[in-house]
């Protein structure tokens, strides 16, 4: 018996330790956009997806000056603030605050760079939905698919015009059965 509870507070202890471990801090060096040479964003385009990008993860974002955001997230008892610096072409996130993520200037919990990457991933997401990233290539199984569902629908609007047009007579006369009409 008292092996067994020894052996759950080891394991308690080791979980809610596990929970508390810091990491080495991870910033969001220079990220390209991947934009294509036909496309050529403004800065405002790029600002506005980092805006909706970071909103879209629950970060709250301001503009310092031009190319530069300042963007912090609030999280139960957790506070994190980033500097986003971005031209047209790329964009970066550093850290500059926060607050119960015991930062020591190497070290932070592992939430923050959890919330840096989803950050990451959000505004490139948005700069692909947003167009910042040029038009998307269109496979050619898509074209066809599409292509074939409009003749389809084209076909069956004539043919369906033609039925409300015509007598039944006409109408057996070209197949040789109702169709539906009688």
């Amino acid at each position: 018996m008292k092996f067994g509870m020894r052996l759950a507070t080891l394991a308690m202890a080791t979980f809610l330790l596990a929970g508390c471990v810091t990491v080495p801090i991870i910033d969001v060096d220079t990220t390209g956009l991947s934009i294509p040479a036909s496309v050529d964003p403004t800065m405002q385009q790029v600002k506005k997806a980092i805006y909706k990008g970071a909103v879209d993860e629950g970060w709250s974002v301001r503009r310092l000056t031009l190319g530069r955001l300042e963007a912090e997230i609030y999280v139960k008892r957790y506070k994190a603030v980033v500097r986003i610096i971005h031209d047209t072409k790329t964009f970066s996130i550093k850290y500059k605050d926060s607050r119960n993520l015991r930062y020591d200037g190497a070290e932070i919990r592992r939430a923050y760079n959890k919330w840096g990457l989803r950050l990451r991933r959000s505004i490139l997401r948005q700069s692909r939905e947003t167009g910042v990233e040029g038009p998307r290539p269109t496979s050619m199984l898509t074209e066809r698919w599409f292509s074939s569902i409009k003749s389809s629908f084209q076909n069956f609007w004539h043919w369906d015009r033609a039925a409300e047009t015509a007598t039944a007579g006409q109408l057996l006369q070209t197949d040789g059965h109702p169709l539906g009409v009688v």
